[in-house]
């Protein structure tokens, strides 16, 4: 589905795999609490791919503890455009956004992504924002060896959700293991407002 597709400015995995990227039961943060991260308010443009398909993010204030993103991906057929709601958090001197995919092209959101929460480990710096998701054949592998609760889906392409509570999916994070499953390719976005 190319709008589903479209959504790789917050989702690298969907670029590069037939399968869903690694979602959890519970956002991280949770123990912490989440608070918008004013650094991210604006427009920031996909670095990664060509101008033929280009993708913009605009990160907005929402409600208290939260954000909205809106992903436009402009092309002469009329484009693809996403909502996610955001839950930040600093965890562990990291900082991670949830995204949960709220509409698709103006539908409510109703694809394998909706209703889960989406890991993101991010970083901005001056006006550049990096985002990496979830490496998903790392974090099966922290799954199988008893590392991290979750559940893999059976097949080739079987998604993998993360089942831990809050207080050990923050703690998990924390730890260099939890970090170095935050490996998939990452987003590189420049300010442009």
């Amino acid at each position: 589905m190319r709008a589903l597709r479209n959504a790789a400015a917050i989702c690298a995995a969907l670029l590069i795999s037939a399968c869903l990227p690694v979602t959890t039961k519970t956002p991280i943060g949770a123990t912490v609490g989440f608070k918008p991260d004013p650094t991210l308010y604006g427009v920031w443009r996909d670095q990664n791919r060509g101008e033929a398909d280009e993708g913009f993010i605009s990160f907005l204030k929402d409600e208290k503890d939260g954000m909205t993103a809106v992903i436009v991906s402009p092309r002469r057929d009329g484009g693809d455009w996403q909502v996610f709601q955001l839950k930040t958090a600093s965890v562990g001197g990291h900082t991670f956004m949830n995204a949960r995919e709220i509409l698709v092209n103006g539908k409510k959101a109703d694809d394998g992504l909706a209703g889960q929460n989406i890991p993101v480990l991010y970083r901005v710096k001056g006006r550049t924002l990096t985002l990496v998701l979830l490496d998903e054949k790392k974090t099966e592998a922290a799954i199988k060896a008893g590392a991290l609760a979750g559940t893999i889906e059976p097949g080739e392409y079987g998604d993998v959700h993360i089942t831990a509570d809050a207080a050990s999916l923050d703690k998990f994070v924390q730890s260099d293991a939890g970090v170095a499953l935050f490996s998939a390719k990452p987003i590189v976005m420049k300010k442009i407002d």
